[in-house]
C-alpha cells in the first residue's frame, strides 16, 4: 500500500479494487432494502487536464 509510486504503477489494480468495494456496497445496500443509494466520489476519477481546456460540464458525468 501507498503512494504516488503504487498509485502509478498499479492504476488497474487499484480501480479492480475500488469497482469490488463498490459493488459490494451496493449489493449490502440492495440486500438491505436501501431505495436511494448516494455515492460520493473524488476527483482522481477524472482525467488530466491540460490549463485552458474547457471545463467538466454536469452533461459530462
Amino acid at each position: 500500500m501507498g503512494g504516488m509510486g503504487f498509485i502509478g504503477s498499479a492504476e488497474a489494480e487499484i480501480l479492480h479494487n475500488s469497482a469490488i468495494v463498490n459493488l459490494n456496497l451496493l449489493r449490502a445496500a440492495a440486500d438491505a432494502g436501501v431505495r436511494r443509494y448516494f455515492l460520493a466520489s473524488s476527483v482522481c476519477v477524472y482525467r488530466d487536464m491540460e490549463p485552458g481546456e474547457p471545463a467538466l460540464t454536469e452533461d459530462d458525468a
